[in-house]
């Protein structure tokens, strides 16, 4: 595919194909002669086969099935941040962490992990709030480049219990959206990072 689909911004592409059990398959990415090298992220899931002949398309959707990654710790860079699907759950940790010189202005002077997620359109939610979640933690979402500037787009801390937060944001479509887990104060710990569509927003 190179940008026909309607799914995608104008740099973007989406490939959707029948698999065969047991098959390898081999996804070559490249550029193009008016834009032939730079940066990417690749995703791939599964998607529903419909019942009969699309006319378009069919959206890449995340299946009904949590994903769940055990010991992902994250990246202890905005740049290394590791990635987030809708209805993953995570099980991380800040022990090895570092200092991050990102802050949305709520006392950032805990060790913190980074992951990142691309948005569709929907509204989505992170959180921390799972029983397993051993410390204070609180959560920031940026967008920008880890290279130069991010900006806040929004934090939480303790909004869900003394350990636990909760982030909810509209997630625009293509952009990436980088999410840091970090301790309040002094704090370090293991937690259970969630992210999930949030149906309260999605509804309004």
């Amino acid at each position: 595919d190179d940008v026909s689909s309607p799914e995608c911004l104008p740099t973007r592409s989406l490939l959707a194909w029948d698999s065969v059990l047991n098959t390898t398959y081999f996804v070559l990415v490249h550029g193009n002669m008016f834009d032939p090298v730079g940066n990417f992220v690749l995703f791939a899931t599964s998607v529903d086969k419909p019942s009969s002949t699309p006319t378009n398309t069919p959206s890449l959707k995340p299946t009904s099935s949590p994903i769940v990654l055990q010991r992902s710790s994250g990246g202890d860079n905005c740049s290394d941040a590791e990635v987030l699907w809708v209805g993953s759950k995570i099980y991380g940790s800040t022990v090895n962490a570092t200092f991050d010189d990102w802050s949305c202005n709520v006392g950032n002077d805990g060790l913190g992990v980074w992951y990142f997620v691309l948005g569709d359109g929907s509204a989505l939610k992170v959180d921390t709030c799972d029983i397993a979640t051993d410390f204070d933690t609180i959560i920031e979402v940026f967008e920008g480049s880890c290279s130069s500037s991010l900006s806040c787009v929004a934090y939480s801390d303790s909004s869900c219990d003394v350990r636990g937060s909760s982030v909810s944001w509209i997630g625009d479509r293509g952009v990436l959206y980088y999410v840091l887990v970090h301790g309040s104060g002094s704090f370090v710990g293991n937690f259970v990072l969630s992210l999930e569509l949030d149906r309260i927003q999605t509804v309004h």
